[in-house]
């Protein structure tokens, strides 16, 4: 195996690893989401779910980066 092919396979799998680490904090957001019940206290449970959105907006912006990148990857000839 040259070292293209060793390093080509490298970043697939670290690419194909970060995928797997964002998709399963996306779903534990959501799982974490759905179990939240609104408190009495209504401006905690705005600030909660407010910082709940922009978690889940990062997260899904790092997945869309983490897919795009594992596309160029994939037009690489390795």
């Amino acid at each position: 195996m040259s070292i293209k092919s060793a390093l080509y396979d490298q970043c697939i799998g670290y690419v194909e690893g970060r995928i797997a680490a964002i998709t399963q904090t996306i779903q534990e957001a959501q799982e974490a989401a759905n179990n939240e019940t609104k408190s009495t206290a209504g401006d905690k449970y705005e600030t909660t779910r407010s910082m709940m959105q922009l978690d889940r907006a990062m997260n899904t912006n790092q997945l869309l980066a983490a897919n795009k990148l594992k596309e160029d990857l994939l037009k690489i000839d390795g």
